[in-house]
């Protein structure tokens, strides 16, 4: 039997979705392999890494390109920007990323509600 779920499925969701399933493999983000074994549906001894996500950043055709080459130059990317767009942390991983480790950085300006707006899937851009 083969299972799919959405990435931006809700782990509350995803666990529902196995309930009962036989599943012979499972690929999913760490935390949400991590809520599987929490629950028993999956055996921690048995899960293996297969890879990492990179993110990357892109702006409007005929913006300048902002150089984030390091710390400091995203800094001054985030705290130039009119506004922001990425994905919704409560839908997506890298949303969840960049709201919990990179923008909380010391000197990254708080992005702020009125800059921001979150994208519900993969591709959404305003």
């Amino acid at each position: 039997m083969i299972k799919r779920w959405r990435l931006a499925a809700s782990m509350l969701g995803l666990l529902a979705a196995c309930a009962g399933a036989h599943a012979q493999v499972a690929i999913l983000p760490a935390e949400g392999l991590a809520a599987l074994e929490k629950e028993g549906v999956t055996i921690a001894a048995t899960r293996r890494c297969l890879g990492a996500v990179g993110i990357g950043v892109a702006v409007r055709e005929g913006a300048p390109l902002p150089d984030v080459s390091s710390e400091a130059g995203l800094k001054r990317a985030l705290f130039d920007a009119r506004s922001l767009t990425f994905m919704d942390p409560a839908r997506g991983t890298s949303g969840k990323h960049l709201d919990e480790v990179v923008l909380p950085t010391p000197g990254i300006p708080d992005a702020g509600e009125a800059r921001t707006v979150f994208a519900a899937k993969g591709f959404d851009a305003p």
